[in-house]
């Protein structure tokens, strides 16, 4: 019998602006872990979460442990690529709450707006890479209360759980 390849695909349909909510380790050199992004059981890792104005917070459940609040706005500094494949519109991975500059690498498609705290459009219809630099607001968590051994392993994840909605 030969071997079986499988794969999929999910293809999300809505209405709408959908937003940002979106969630990681604080790895920033002088953040709340001091660039740290793996952890011993028993530490206590921040985590950054960041949303558009258009999301609301309804739960965050960790597997194990407790979510400790840090901060409701921590400035975090973000640069991407932005690509237009024969577009004039695209999305940052983050919301952009301020300090938005741009720079166009290669081909210009001109001016550049930005709306929804994440809808890059452009003037002209085309194929180009924009470079993006911007503040992104998000809002600080700790998970504590991870014990050093969890079902005999010392070595284990930990799932948080994020649910929110559009206002």
């Amino acid at each position: 019998m030969a071997n079986i390849i499988t794969t999929s695909i999910v293809v999300n349909f809505g209405q709408g602006d959908q937003g940002i909510l979106q969630a990681e380790i604080d790895n920033r050199p002088t953040g709340y872990n001091n660039g740290d992004t793996s952890f011993a059981p028993g530490e206590e890792p921040a985590f950054l979460i960041f949303k558009t104005s258009n999301v609301i917070l309804d739960s965050i459940t960790p597997s194990v442990g407790s979510i400790q609040d840090l901060s409701n706005a921590v400035n975090v500094a973000k640069d991407e690529f932005i690509t237009f494949e024969d577009s004039k519109t695209a999305t940052t991975a983050y919301p952009v709450t301020g300090n938005f500059t741009s720079t166009w690498i290669g081909r210009s498609l001109g001016a550049v707006t930005v709306t929804n705290q994440k809808d890059i459009s452009v003037a002209t219809k085309g194929v180009a890479v924009l470079k993006v630099t911007y503040t992104s607001q998000a809002i600080a968590k700790r998970l504590t209360g991870v014990p050093t051994t969890l079902g005999g392993e010392t070595s284990f994840p930990v799932v948080i759980y994020i649910v929110g909605h559009i206002n």
